[in-house]
């Protein structure tokens, strides 16, 4: 597949996509600046690397498990219904 090089940027050429993509950059950063910034707090507290590892890994399990929980709300009336159709 050949793309000439003035049809690989033609993209850029909608104002709204170019908001949503630097917007989409800055928010990167800001979320990237905020995780450095919760960490170098943390350490300064505690003191303790080991603490560094747990936030991430607790932050990760409770994101995990909202996301089990919502997915069997939206799931759970659809299987009672299924299991009333087998009985």
């Amino acid at each position: 597949m050949t793309t000439d090089k003035s049809q690989t940027y033609d993209v850029l050429k909608i104002p709204d996509f170019r908001k949503f993509l630097f917007g989409r950059f800055f928010v990167t950063i800001s979320i990237q600046m905020t995780a450095v910034i919760v960490g170098w707090q943390i350490y300064q507290i505690t003191k303790d690397p080991m603490a560094l590892g747990l936030v991430p890994s607790l932050l990760f399990n409770s994101g995990m498990t909202l996301a089990v929980a919502a997915a069997g709300a939206k799931l759970a009336p659809k299987l009672r219904e299924h299991m009333e159709k087998t009985e």
